[in-house]
């Protein structure tokens, strides 16, 4: 996906009021806050200059990095450089953004030593994806309605 494609359109959706950077920091902001609700401290969060990635990692296992990026949603960086994602190739918007306390429950898992997850990545949505565009917007202000 085309991080500049999706910039313009979130930045359509909300008449300039939401651009992709600012929907990214929103919305690691909520999954950090999340995270510490159950319990799992995060020894880092970061997100890219453009918004296009966001990274944490457990403090009990600083040496785990988990991702997510808008094209793919979740996924966590395996010993052995492939990725295992959160969600299948069959999965919606809401799974590729899911809800902050969706991310902390498999951030629990994984700081829990459970490293499962699925070796295709999710289909790749649109940058015009009305569904896309509408979970930045929540996940970005910090809401945490429910979704996959």
């Amino acid at each position: 996906m085309d991080a500049a494609a999706l910039n313009e359109s979130l930045l359509a959706h909300t008449a300039g009021k939401l651009g992709l950077r600012d929907a990214a920091e929103g919305y690691a902001q909520a999954v950090h806050e999340a995270a510490e609700a159950v319990g799992v401290a995060l020894a880092g969060v970061d997100v890219a200059g453009d918004g296009t990635r966001i990274s944490v990692r457990p403090a009990t296992q600083p040496e785990l990095t988990v991702e997510w990026v808008p094209a793919a949603g979740w996924y966590l960086n395996t010993e052995d450089g492939s990725r295992a994602y959160r969600v299948t190739r069959e999965a919606d918007a809401a799974g590729v953004i899911p809800a902050p306390d969706t991310v902390a429950a498999w951030l629990s898992v994984l700081a829990a030593g459970d490293r499962s997850g699925h070796a295709e990545p999710p289909e790749e949505p649109t940058a015009d994806d009305p569904a896309l565009l509408e979970l930045l917007v929540t996940r970005g202000a910090g809401h945490s309605s429910s979704g996959s």
